[in-house]
């Protein structure tokens, strides 16, 4: 795939479970939890946006793979960097 198109299907992705969430709080009938909606709203953005470049630097073969990479990339993140070797002391 190209890299536009992969970081298209990522942002799909990294937004996937954020709108499954609301989905979820509004199907139960419960009250969305009110919040700084410019805030909230501006790091979303900044969110889908790192899922994108990173499922676009993973380079996927299909686009099921760039959905989950987008999905899946805080979890990918934290499992790397807690492999990073320490300092030598």
């Amino acid at each position: 795939m190209k890299p536009s198109t992969c970081f298209l299907w990522g942002v799909v992705g990294s937004l996937a479970p954020p709108f499954l969430n609301l989905y979820r709080i509004v199907d139960a009938s419960q009250h969305i939890p009110q919040r700084d909606w410019v805030l909230y709203s501006t790091v979303m953005v900044a969110y889908a946006l790192f899922g994108g470049v990173f499922t676009a630097a993973w380079e996927p073969e299909t686009k099921l793979k760039g959905i989950y990479v987008g999905a899946s990339w805080p979890s990918i993140v934290a499992a790397m960097l807690q492999s990073i070797p320490g300092l030598p002391k």
